[in-house]
């Protein structure tokens, strides 16, 4: 089945969450008959945004913690969700005005994720069910019992709003794009959004950030602005298998004969390699990381013979007593290599980066950077694109319908 993404648990979680709000019946309004289930509950001229975004917006805003907390009353939260949903409703009336479109792989898109979703959902109303029905007729039946009970609408409506929903998110984020796409972040800017991240990551632990430097060496992840303590990486060469000895007199005569360096990583990036992370530049370049909290996830041959080849005299996380066989090796420019024998295996590991705690340097323009530059231009966008949504919101004549649908959110003994 598809992993949800965020935006869709906040979906499943908009409908759970409305069990105890959201009546299923809503009264006919003098003017128009509305819809029972999702009655329009604002205007702003002919624009009309419906009762399906308030729930969703209710369960979801970043201040629900307060609520169920007892922090706020029910009065309190209810405006906060209000002026959360005129700032949405300007917005989506702003992207329709300005005619933004979806495409047919959009489309395609919304259907697919609006399919995903509804069937995450509908198992698990599913299991809610009573095991003691068994016929098809009848689960179905008691399915759309519980689903409209819980959230006011039937499944079928459900599906409809959620599709037109995401439609309109897709509508906003081209509006979005469109707004900020000249804004720029400055130089200054830039550098305070990095030195901002370099406080927040100077808080982490190393196994962190072990991880982080894990994730941009495999090619999922930023890159690393702040190392938390001294360490080091290295490369290895390992050998294996009925040819492994061979070989490795072979690579001991290219040592005795003079080997540089780069020559040397030649081979470990070559197919004798039975380390196939090696034969990726980036891994190479960036190595297995060493300190004394990742050594436990490494075999103890590759950790003893990074840590002999960094010259150290101490092996942090492996006994005193191991002490496998192993020659300290010299490339023709002066490198180190440590070849380290044992059972079934042979490896000739090195270092090939150092690292200081502390910042990482960086200039205009490298990755580091043009990372900074993305975070920033991000914030600086979100910040204008807020500026043009209030001047939105002032100019809009908003008329709410609070009388069709604000006594499920706000009984009337706990108003203020």
């Amino acid at each position: 089945m598809k992993k949800l993404k965020k935006t869709e648990i906040i979906l499943l979680a908009a409908l759970m969450l409305a069990t105890a709000l959201i009546s299923a019946a809503c009264g006919k309004d003098e003017e128009e008959e509305q819809d029972p289930m999702n009655p329009v509950v604002l205007k702003i001229g002919e624009f009309e945004l419906k009762k399906f975004y308030f729930d969703s917006l209710y369960a979801t805003h970043e201040k629900y913690y307060y609520l169920s907390a007892g922090a706020i009353t029910q009065e309190e939260y209810f405006n906060t969700v209000v002026d959360a949903v005129e700032d949405y409703a300007v917005t989506l009336k702003e992207a329709r005005d300005r005619n933004f479109t979806v495409t047919a792989e959009e489309e395609e898109t919304i259907k697919n994720d609006t399919e995903a979703q509804w069937q995450y959902i509908r198992e698990e109303f599913l299991r809610r069910v009573d095991s003691s029905i068994t016929e098809e007729d009848q689960i179905e039946a008691e399915f759309a019992r519980l689903f409209e009970v819980d959230t006011g609408y039937t499944p079928e409506a459900y599906r409809e709003y959620l599709a037109e929903s995401m439609h309109d998110r897709i509508l906003i984020k081209k509006l979005y794009d469109s707004v900020t796409e000249e804004v720029e972040p400055t130089d200054e800017e830039v550098r305070s959004y990095l030195d901002l991240k370099v406080n927040s990551l100077s808080q982490e632990t190393f196994a962190a950030f072990a991880d982080k430097y894990a994730a941009y060496r495999d090619g999922s992840g930023e890159p690393f602005i702040f190392i938390p303590a001294d360490c080091f990486a290295v490369d290895q060469l390992l050998l294996e298998g009925d040819g492994a000895a061979a070989l490795a007199e072979q690579i001991d005569a290219r040592f005795e004969g003079g080997i540089s360096f780069d020559q040397f990583i030649m081979l470990v990036s070559g197919d004798s390699n039975a380390d196939e992370n090696m034969r990726n530049e980036k891994f190479r370049s960036l190595g297995y990381l060493m300190h004394a909290s990742t050594v436990p996830s490494y075999p103890q041959e590759l950790a003893y013979g990074a840590y002999a080849a960094s010259g150290s005299k101490i092996y942090p996380g492996m006994s005193p007593e191991y002490s496998p066989e192993y020659t300290v090796l010299k490339t023709s420019d002066g490198k180190t290599v440590v070849k380290v024998a044992a059972a079934g295996s042979i490896r000739y590991v090195t270092v090939v980066k150092t690292y200081i705690k502390g910042n990482v340097s960086y200039h205009q323009g490298d990755e580091i950077w043009n990372m900074g530059y993305e975070g920033a231009k991000a914030q600086v966008g979100k910040t204008y694109f807020d500026g043009k949504v209030a001047e939105w919101r002032k100019a809009a004549k908003i008329e709410w319908f609070f009388d069709r649908f604000k006594s499920n959110y706000v009984p009337a003994e706990s108003k203020n």
